[in-house]
């Protein structure tokens, strides 16, 4: 029984893949690389059908592709990391690299000042990721993401600080995309149909197995293996009624199945629907519900690498939300 603590509501996506790094959240640097990074898109409030998971939000994170026709060189230095990030072409205008590092650097001045004073903390990571232009429609990208806080005690053993607390946290993903479909995560499969500018369909499954390895306390340690199938299913509609009304209607079913606990079903419709009075302005009323089978449990107010993180078995159950929002926007002159 773990007392205390709470749920991680909230996660990240590095090119769709989920990534949990709490070491990162308590020290001073970013999650990832900033060098490294395409876009980003917070979702909270409205989710879109495809994703699920999480209760609170989702931030998708996507990393460049790497120049396809240049060899470019970044060096980055500011007060808690140094990074360096290379990118460019192996094969031109088809088949490109990226490859980045980062670590921080203020704990190398920790032999200079007290016991009391001295950090005792370091970071690193990395991501490299290769494209590959199969055709001007089809591609296949290569993920490769790691990160590792560490913790030290000033008690020197072969030379070296003792480490006392340490957080790896490591993402792989062979992804294929073309204008029909994507094979990613796990095992995924998307599809999408447009008629026009008047109607969309994405649909999608998914197929997950996990594996939580356990630690029991008791007269003696002792490590439970809990493995996790989990399938998934969505659907997708939007449908332009007219130019200035549109309605988005999808649901999103999950089978939670731990091959020795209770199994879960869950339905998680979305509803979306738009309106423009005028150019400039827009009604909207949304409507999301979202469930949790992953549990991340705290000790502290902080996230610390001796959390623990749990499925959905025994009395940890999972847990669901709903999000309603409405809504006017006035877009200004400048946009």
């Amino acid at each position: 029984m773990v007392d205390g603590g709470g749920y991680d509501e909230n996660q990240l996506l590095l090119d769709g893949v989920p990534v949990f790094h709490p070491g990162h959240f308590s020290s001073l640097l970013p999650v990832f690389n900033g060098d490294a990074v395409k876009n980003m898109v917070f979702h909270k409030g409205f989710f879109p059908t495809p994703l699920e998971g999480r209760i609170s939000s989702v931030t998708e994170v996507n990393l460049k592709e790497g120049n396809k026709k240049e060899h470019v060189r970044t060096l980055t230095l500011d007060m808690p990391a140094a990074s360096v990030m290379l990118e460019g072409p192996i094969i031109k205008n088809k088949l490109s690299y990226m490859v980045g590092a980062r670590r921080s650097w203020l704990d190398f001045f920790d032999s200079l000042l007290s016991e009391e004073n001295r950090l005792n903390h370091s970071t690193y990571d990395y991501n490299a990721k290769l494209s590959y232009n199969l055709s001007p429609v089809t591609m296949m990208n290569f993920l490769a993401y790691g990160a590792r806080d560490d913790f030290h005690l000033p008690i020197e053993e072969n030379g070296e600080n003792v480490s006392v607390l340490r957080w790896d946290n490591q993402a792989y993903q062979l992804s294929f995309a073309t204008q029909k479909g994507r094979l990613g995560n796990n095992v995924t499969t998307d599809f999408s149909y447009s008629l026009e500018n008047l109607y969309h369909a994405r649909w999608g499954v998914k197929y997950a197995y996990e594996v939580y390895d356990l630690v029991s306390q008791g007269e003696e340690m002792r490590v439970r293996h809990e493995p996790v199938n989990q399938v998934s299913v969505y659907y997708d509609n939007l449908l332009r009624i007219s130019p200035e009304f549109s309605v988005q209607v999808g649901v999103h079913g999950v089978a939670y199945c731990p091959q020795h606990h209770r199994s879960y079903y869950s339905i998680q419709p979305r509803l979306s629907v738009k309106y423009f009075p005028s150019e400039r302005n827009l009604l909207y009323l949304n409507f999301s519900k979202m469930e949790q089978f992953y549990h991340f449990l705290r000790f502290d107010s902080f996230s610390l690498p001796t959390d623990f993180r749990m499925p959905s078995i025994d009395s940890f159950k999972p847990r669901s939300s709903e999000h309603y929002e409405m809504g006017w926007k006035h877009f200004m002159d400048s946009g």
